[in-house]
């Protein structure tokens, strides 16, 4: 886990170059504190160091030195998780073939690929499997992966790079093409901020989609005129400083339905993979259903070795109505091998913590809720050192959690027998709203458009122009997201509109603090598998995430398992809203986009809607955006 910049070039990189190349890869030292690499690239290949290499590389000599006449580079900050000597620095060549890699991630199954791979092997690092297994089969290594990724692959013999990201968007790769003739890479989008001015663009589009939908990280298009993603479960090649079109290497198969039985077995495995590590692993534990599965298995399986799993949960005074302790103090009588840490919840820092929180993200993110996150991984990096957690992400998005969401979906096919069962459960009048929440869906394009102030707060308080000037691509996203099955909404959920913006979110949270988060739920076995169940097995008898909850009755607390409660936009996220509010009076942003009568009205009333955070953060951002490029350039 860890953070790299690359440069392909048409024209030999010189003494300048490298200097940016290592004032950006400095950026990302937050991502790798314990080592750092250079590579200078062509027919071979000459490493440098930098300030902070491990002592064992000393004799290197320094990237600001280096005056090779490269078509390309690489720089890299190393968080050590697997193998932890020099023999696990980056950037990794292989001797057999002169291939290179910078590797941001963590490979699962490195030992069950290393078995089938030719050796010799120098390291323990899942690095090293990575690279011989891209040596040989190129971009065909890819289906082969289980894990997390964004990586720059350098193969010499056609003297380019191959750039790739994980199936689900776990791991960032951000490109930035110049004038120049250069294209650089990067895991997030500061280092690139540093190669210059960017270019004038229009993001009105992409703030229309924010503000209506909540949605970022769907496009290849970022907030940053001139920086793309590469979008995940895709990869692009580059030589010469010039990319090919991007190639989708992965898509979610349609397999014949699946027996929900076997859901708990998929998710046993994916822990225990996720348990592989040269450093102590820790978990989250809320009182839900997700984190509280993955500590049961966790718990079981590092007792089995002698081991003790550390977990952590964030706590609201007894008797708040946020309190989830109850439920924790439930699951953990339950287990036998992990020593818990309740941590009381902190809302007083938020004021001087939210201009953090904004540069560490990048860009607008479409809930204040993250900042909880943002300050218990930083609370547990500083307090006890942990270097890897496990979280909870990707189950509602794979088995149908957002029951306002998801449920609409089911309710427009669902048979009378499944529609009533539903129904009794969670009341007629509750199921009677949901369902015409989702029969808007079924309307032509310009009736459904028109509803969009009813249904979407946000909308209502646009201005008319700016309201209009991008209403086909409502239609658009319909068409790509919210239309069809239920199990294509989950699908698009999980790969473009709705996870993808979360892991970001997560990603930059815990790399912020030098931490690597690992997500179970989202093996790529496990979601193949899980997302081919039936209907019904994501909705019964008024509960969301039936399967998951038919798997894991056996193993935990019933207060837990069958607990239909969802904490949503609570006190803390309202008290931090109002805080926010006062921070953007007077954005030329807001008037930009709203109208400024109806937001006043809107931000006086005692309680917010969850989507008025919406304008805030996006108001927020760009007040960050003039220091934040200042503080790159």
């Amino acid at each position: 886990m860890c953070g790299f910049v690359t440069v392909s070039s048409a024209c030999p990189l010189g003494r300048a170059d490298y200097a940016r190349l290592e004032r950006a890869t400095q950026l990302l030292r937050h991502r790798g504190p314990d080592d750092e690499g250079y590579l200078a690239l062509s027919a071979t290949s000459t490493r440098f160091r930098g300030r902070d290499t491990i002592a064992a590389l000393s004799h290197l000599p320094f990237v600001s030195t280096a005056v090779q006449p490269a078509v390309a580079a690489m720089g890299f900050r190393r968080l050590s998780i697997l193998d932890l000597s020099a023999a696990g620095h980056q950037p990794m060549v292989d001797p057999l073939s002169g291939h290179a890699l910078a590797f941001n991630g963590e490979i699962y199954n490195y030992q069950e690929l290393r078995e089938t791979l030719p050796g010799p092997f120098l390291s323990g690092s899942d690095t090293e499997v990575l690279l011989r297994a891209g040596s040989i089969w190129g971009e065909e290594a890819l289906p082969r992966l289980n894990g997390m990724f964004g990586f720059a692959l350098w193969d010499p013999a056609s003297q380019s790079l191959l750039l790739a990201r994980d199936r689900f968007g776990e791991k960032q790769v951000y490109l930035r093409s110049l004038p120049n003739g250069q294209l650089w890479a990067a895991s997030e989008i500061g280092p690139l901020l540093t190669l210059g001015p960017l270019p004038d663009g229009d993001t009105d589009a992409l703030a229309w989609d924010f503000l209506l939908f909540g949605l970022a990280d769907h496009t290849e298009q970022t907030f940053y005129p001139g920086v793309r993603q590469l979008l995940p479960g895709h990869s692009v090649r580059v030589h010469a400083g010039q990319a090919q079109s991007p190639r989708r290497w992965y898509r979610i198969p349609r397999l014949p339905a699946a027996d929900r039985t076997q859901l708990g077995r998929h998710l046993a495995e994916s822990v225990r993979l996720r348990l592989r590590s040269d450093v102590p692993v820790a978990s989250f534990l809320s009182g839900g259903l997700d984190s509280s599965a993955i500590v049961s298995f966790a718990d079981e399986m590092l007792g089995a070795q002698g081991q003790r799993l550390r977990s952590y949960s964030s706590v609201y005074p007894a008797g708040h109505p946020y309190d989830e302790s109850p439920n924790i103090k439930a699951t953990l009588a339950t287990l036998r091998h992990t020593d818990a840490q309740l941590i009381p919840a902190d809302r007083a820092s938020f004021e001087t913590g939210l201009a953090e929180l904004i540069r560490c993200q990048e860009q607008p993110f479409h809930n204040s809720s993250i900042f909880a996150s943002f300050s218990l991984l930083a609370h547990i990096r500083q307090r006890d050192g942990i270097k890897v957690i496990l979280t909870g992400e990707g189950s509602d998005e794979l088995l149908g959690g957002y029951v306002r969401v998801h449920l609409p979906v089911l309710l427009r096919n669902a048979p009378p027998a499944a529609l009533w069962n539903n129904a009794r459960a969670i009341g007629l009048s509750a199921t009677a709203h949901h369902f015409a929440k989702g029969a808007a869906a079924w309307l032509p394009a310009p009736l459904r458009f028109g509803l969009l102030r009813r249904l979407r707060p946000v909308a209502g308080l646009l201005r008319p122009d700016f309201f209009h000037a991008y209403r086909s691509r409502a239609a658009d996203w319909h068409e790509q997201w919210t239309g069809g099955s239920l199990r294509d909404r989950l699908e698009a959920d999980l790969t473009r509109f709705n996870l993808p913006q979360l892991l970001r979110h997560l990603d930059r949270n815990s790399m912020r603090v030098s931490m690597e988060a690992r997500v179970p739920f989202l093996d790529h076995r496990l979601v193949e598998y899980a997302l081919n169940l039936p209907d019904e097995d994501r909705f019964r008898d008024g509960f969301s995430k039936y399967a998951l909850r038919s798997a894991l009755a056996s193993r935990l607390p019933g207060q837990v398992v069958w607990n239909r409660a969802k904490l949503g936009f609570g006190m803390a996220e309202q008290t931090w809203f109002s805080s926010a509010v006062h921070q953007v009076e007077g954005n030329p942003l807001l008037t930009r986009y709203l109208q400024p009568e109806s937001w006043r009205a809107a931000t006086a009333a005692p309680f917010s809607e969850q989507s008025y955070w919406l304008p805030v953060s996006l108001a927020l951002w760009q007040q960050q955006l003039t220091s934040y490029k200042e503080q790159a350039a």
